[in-house]
């Protein structure tokens, strides 16, 4: 198959996992599906992945979260927003995501979309080789961008602010990669939220 169809099958499987798919798109992934045997296993793996993204339920954060967020929030220059009115404050756009998958210890991002300011704190987090790092991947339909590398300390802790990103619209997924890094991801994605 060609890079085109290829990518295309793999939007589509995205979408598929997702949720998200058009009646022409899902026509479309029954005919890429009776002409592939192989591409039914691709599709049960991703909607097992979405299936177990959408089982979050919510849980504490690590004690520690709130002192590193404060840490991290301390001298960012404040913009006041609209103004509380009588029905009361102004609402925040500050969001939060728990990872779930194959890494032991407990992992979760912070971000606020108007401050493209993104928090990942965890603890437990097993410590890797120095020929090893943890990459942290933005995904979609299109593909995976990377954001940045992060190591836990040797207790386990990893608190990272990230700036001019905004995870809103995409999966976060966690890989295991040589030091350095790379371009794309090396599969699996370990953790994601």
């Amino acid at each position: 198959m060609s890079d085109d169809i290829n990518n295309r099958i793999d939007e589509l499987l995205v979408l598929a996992a997702l949720g998200e798919l058009s009646e022409a798109e899902n026509d479309e992934l029954d005919g890429a599906l009776a002409a592939d045997s192989e591409l039914a296993d691709e599709l049960a793996a991703a909607l097992a992945i979405a299936a177990r993204l959408q089982s979050i339920f919510e849980i504490a954060p690590p004690a520690a979260m709130k002192q590193s967020v404060m840490a991290a929030i301390r001298g960012v220059a404040q913009d006041a927003g609209p103004a509380a009115t009588d029905a009361g404050p102004a609402a925040t756009d500050a969001q939060s995501r728990t990872f779930v998958g194959e890494l032991d210890g407990t992992l979760d991002a912070m971000w606020s979309p108007s401050s493209h300011a993104f928090i990942l704190a965890g603890t437990g987090i097993p410590v890797l080789s120095d020929a090893e790092t943890y990459q942290l991947w933005l995904i979609d339909a299109g593909g995976a961008v990377p954001v940045g590398l992060f190591q836990p300390n040797a207790g386990g802790e990893v608190e990272q602010v990230f700036t001019d990103v905004d995870p809103s619209d995409f999966i976060i997924g966690v890989t295991v990669e040589p030091a350095g890094g790379t371009d794309q991801p090396t599969l699996p994605v370990i953790t994601a939220a």
